[in-house]
């Protein structure tokens, strides 16, 4: 491997190869070479090499004239050598040195044979066909009739793309972005990568008129340059740009014709040549009138793309402009016009224009809500949903007659705290018919228990940092309390609340605490006389057994009457009502 190596390197450096170093690059040998003639006085096409004549051919054997070897063979000799010095595909391991292999090292050893595989499969591609070097880009032909911008660029990857040319318009914004990769040589691609082939490493410079206009490219120390033709709609131009070099000029007589056309503001310059024969100076004559129309028409078709182009320009800004007044004028952000006119006229986009108006001072006070759900962990809105949830807040607001609180600060409140206009109707139905045109002894009773004065309660019913289910529960409440209150019950605030959370009604509650009015007078007054032998009964009990249909109350007042029955022999005080116990435990 190591005498293969050196054989390599040598062969590539030009120096001298042994007999040995020759068989191991497959060059054949059958007799000492003599001293091999210096790699430096050799043409640039031919390598020599002190190899006998019958390796070429020749039928002398034991010749001492140099061979010459040509590139192309030194290179499919060099990766010839090269695959030879290649790792041992993973296949034809032996056993025992797979088994020696980690995992790890299994997959490293795998990926590193594929790398060189594919390396050495796209050098010996390259040297098949220029067209397959990545690494180094072909020299682009000029077009004939300077029309347009020939250039090459490489398509696909190391081992199945190439060189492709490809052309362009010749025009001032087509020179200055492809004239560059007209130049060829070599590229910034690696031996196993073709990424940078279409950019060379000596980079093309560009060459520019007293306007900064790109005109043609070269490379620095290098004779080649692109010549372009640039046009644009006042001016028409032809150049031919070559290195800087030191050059001999001859100048000869000539004959200088100048034209104006009439039309454009172009001023073409031709030099017709003297001490031409006739017909000669009329051909130049004429191929230089032709141009100077086809140069004409060229203009003329630059003017007419560069208005177009403007008018397109001037439609787009009027039609953003139009579009974002219209929707920033449904936003009430009429403000933010002036910022919008200026924004377009800069050449802005729309949606550019969009987003950064979402960014002023106005827009965020327009939908100041959003700042509030984004510290809730909320979803910030879009002006369309923003604006169609405000809508229809005041609509239910304005419904039923809530005008005051029509504002843009409660609405706000509502969209900040996430409450849904099905919530919000739900609210105002409280709010309205169960609280502002209720009985007052129901407002009375939400102030009794709850301290929520006349003026507040509806304000309080439609608070959006309340939660709803709490001031359903609390006008329930209070009007359980109404309902016991007019059987002459105190019912209390716990009690009443403890019975809206288990949903009963206003109607129940009327219904249960009649019935607990009827059983309770007679029962207490039991408990007053048996209550040191029997367990007493009082208005926890009657709720407990009306509400609940606790069995353990009704128990008790049973106990009660029976006590009472047996101490008359069989006739007592207490009324029919009092007796029975099927009015009770049915709410």
């Amino acid at each position: 491997m190591a005498d293969a190596s050196v054989a390599l390197r040598k062969l590539q450096s030009g120096q001298p190869l042994t007999d040995a170093e020759k068989k191991v690059l497959g060059i054949s040998v059958t007799v000492v070479a003599p001293t091999p003639t210096p790699l430096s006085s050799v043409a640039n096409d031919f390598m020599e090499e002190a190899i006998p004549l019958n390796v070429r051919g020749s039928t002398g054997g034991t010749s001492t004239e140099a061979s010459k070897i040509t590139q192309a063979e030194m290179t499919a000799a060099s990766i010839a050598a090269a695959r030879e010095l290649a790792m041992t595909p993973y296949t034809e391991l032996s056993a025992a040195e797979r088994a020696a292999m980690s995992q790890a090292e299994k997959t490293a050893y795998l990926k590193a044979a594929r790398e060189e595989k594919e390396r050495l499969d796209a050098e010996e591609r390259a040297a098949s066909n220029p067209m397959f070097d990545f690494t180094n880009r072909p020299d682009a032909p000029s077009d004939p009739d300077g029309n347009f911008i020939n250039y090459y660029s490489w398509v696909g990857g190391v081992n199945s793309g190439e060189w492709r040319l490809y052309r362009a318009p010749n025009t001032s914004e087509n020179v200055a972005k492809y004239g560059s990769r007209s130049i060829g040589g070599e590229t910034q691609a690696t031996p196993d990568s073709a990424v940078g082939a279409n950019a060379l490493i000596k980079q093309p410079r560009p060459l520019k008129d007293s306007n900064g206009n790109i005109i043609s490219w070269f490379v620095e120390g290098d004779d080649r340059t692109t010549t372009t033709t640039t046009t644009n709609p006042t001016t028409t131009t032809t150049t031919t740009t070559t290195n800087p070099t030191t050059t001999t000029t001859t100048t000869k007589p000539t004959t200088t014709t100048v034209t104006t056309n009439p039309t454009v503001s172009t001023t073409t310059t031709t030099t017709v040549p003297t001490g031409l024969d006739a017909q000669t100076t009329a051909l130049i004559q004429s191929l230089q009138n032709q141009i100077a129309s086809l140069t004409k028409q060229v203009t003329s078709t630059t003017t007419a793309a560069a208005e177009q182009k403007a008018l397109d320009e001037k439609i787009r800004k009027e039609n953003a402009l139009a579009s974002l007044t219209s929707t920033f004028t449904k936003y009430n952000l009429q403000s933010l016009i002036p910022k919008i006119k200026e924004l377009v006229i800069n050449g802005a986009t729309e949606s550019t224009i969009a987003l950064e108006l979402a960014e002023t001072p106005e827009y965020k006070q327009r939908f100041k809500a959003n700042q509030e759900r984004l510290k809730k962990n909320l979803a910030v809105l879009d002006p369309g949903t923003y604006i169609g949830m405000e809508d229809s807040y005041r609509q239910a607001l304005r419904a039923y007659g809530l005008k005051q609180f029509d504002t843009d600060d409660y609405v706000s409140q509502f969209i900040a705290n996430d409450i849904s206009a099905n919530e919000l109707s739900n609210r105002i139905v409280t709010a309205v018919q169960r609280v502002q045109n209720a009985d007052p002894a129901i407002t009375k009773q939400l102030r009794d228990f709850y301290n929520i004065g006349q003026n507040d309660l509806v304000a309080y019913v439609l608070d959006p940092n309340q939660q709803f289910q709490k001031i359903e529960r609390q006008v329930q409440a209070a009007e359980i309390g109404v309902a016991a209150a007019r059987q002459g019950i105190n019912a209390g605030v716990q009690v009443a609340e403890q019975l809206a959370a288990q949903g009963v009604t206003q109607a129940q509650a009327q219904k249960g605490y009649s019935t607990i009015a009827d059983i309770l007078p007679d029962a207490k007054r039991l408990s007053d006389i048996y209550g040191t032998t029997l367990e007493g009964y009082d208005l926890g009990q009657a709720e407990q057994e009306v509400f609940n249909q606790l069995a353990s109350a009704q128990r008790r007042r049973q106990k009660l009457t029976q006590r009472e029955i047996a101490a008359f022999g069989g006739s007592s005080g207490t009324n029919k009502t009092s007796l029975t116990t099927s009015s009770v435990g049915q709410i």
